[in-house]
């Protein structure tokens, strides 16, 4: 009696284990179906202000001890899309008018779509009183964190663009996957930014 009971109950747990495995599946094959059907659109045609598709795109977190596959684990990078800002100081005039640029850039993708992308700003140093009532007045949400302490996307932008690459101020762009799969130029035009962007979030579902 007790085997008769418990194979329905174990056939149920193995079919969500295995739709689980196909959906994951399914969706890492639908997100590298729209790399590859926009490349052209993320391609660069002699301008910095045009973004440049990372391939292959390079996992990240902001957890260390997380999964890096699937939308199984949680972690800030995980469904939603995140831009992200990176310099070598601790945010001068330049840096806090690329942050306002990206805060705008944000904004301008309307209410309908704001909310499905976020920003991280990732710097070495301490702030100074200026910059850190700037930060507090005009960028309530965004995501702040020293380098150090991010060590998967530190490591990713190494490999990618060796050491010292946080005095390129790059600006990237993660998918709701926790992918690192775009990189501009930190100059790079608002419009162009938020034009991809708009982009991505009519083609993708995700995030």
């Amino acid at each position: 009696m007790t085997e008769t009971n418990d194979n329905p109950k174990q056939q149920k747990k193995g079919r969500r284990v295995f739709l689980s495995i196909v959906g994951i599946y399914a969706v890492t094959l639908s997100v590298a179906w729209i790399w590859s059907q926009n490349t052209d659109t993320f391609a660069i045609e002699g301008t910095s202000n045009k973004g440049t598709l990372i391939e292959p795109p390079r996992p990240v977190s902001l957890d260390d001890s997380i999964e890096l596959e699937g939308f199984a684990a949680e972690d800030a990078l995980r469904r939603i899309w995140t831009i992200i800002y990176v310099t070598d100081n601790s945010c001068d005039t330049i840096c806090l008018d690329r942050l306002y640029k990206l805060r705008q850039t944000r904004l301008a993708l309307g209410p309908q779509r704001m909310d499905r992308v976020q920003g991280l700003f990732l710097h070495n140093g301490e702030f100074s009183t200026e910059t850190q009532a700037v930060l507090e007045r005009d960028h309530n949400g965004l995501m702040i964190h020293q380098l150090a302490d991010t060590n998967r996307i530190r490591t990713a932008l190494t490999e990618l663009y060796g050491e010292g690459f946080e005095g390129l101020g790059h600006i990237y762009l993660v998918d709701p996957f926790g992918n690192l799969m775009m990189q501009y130029e930190g100059d790079a035009s608002p419009y162009a930014i938020k034009k991809d962007l708009k982009h991505l979030l009519k083609v993708s579902r995700a995030g």
